[in-house]
């Protein structure tokens, strides 16, 4: 099979981060930080970049469409908030649409079995996750995995060849 089509395109921003306002300080104070200190990435968070004055939505969109990856930050807070909710449905649109593997799943905290609906289910089952924690020696390789999802180009989902698992070995009955 073919190597899967690049996304070449020019965005200002490298990735632009969904969160609830309960996680607003650590998207803040540590995850925006550390990747746009130690790593120079551009990310649009909401809450220092969206334009004063204009409407939620426009923000949203052009955040999105102005942006390489979408990163989401799970954590029960996020699983609970219906804004938050419409983020994703956002998200998951444009990365079906664009074709490319622009969606990356950062789960904050395990999320309870109370908190999680059918959508927030498939996306961690069907989705690599990358999650965060507080130990010192994890959250090094945290940080280098994320760097490796946001830095690397998006690619085409089409064209990729599908992971060894789903395919089953079948018995042929004669």
């Amino acid at each position: 099979m073919s190597e899967a089509a690049e996304d070449t395109r020019v965005y200002s921003y490298d990735a632009f981060v969904c969160y609830c306002e309960d996680d607003r300080r650590w998207v803040l104070d540590v995850f925006s930080s550390y990747l746009e200190s130690e790593f120079h990435l551009r990310l649009c968070v909401q809450d220092r970049d969206w334009l004063f004055g204009e409407e939620v939505l426009k923000n949203f969109a052009h955040s999105v469409e102005n942006s390489r990856k979408t990163v989401l930050i799970l954590s029960n807070a996020f699983a609970v908030s219906p804004w938050s909710h419409f983020e994703m449905t956002v998200a998951q649109s444009r990365f079906i649409e664009d074709d490319q593997d622009s969606l990356v799943v950062v789960l904050l905290e395990d999320i309870a079995e109370c908190n999680m609906n059918p959508m927030l289910k498939l996306q961690l089952k069907q989705r690599n996750h990358i999650e965060w924690t507080e130990h010192r020696v994890g959250q090094r390789m945290f940080w280098e995995k994320l760097r490796y999802v946001l830095t690397r180009p998006s690619r085409s989902l089409i064209d990729v060849v599908p992971p060894r698992e789903l395919f089953r070995s079948v018995e042929l009955s004669a």
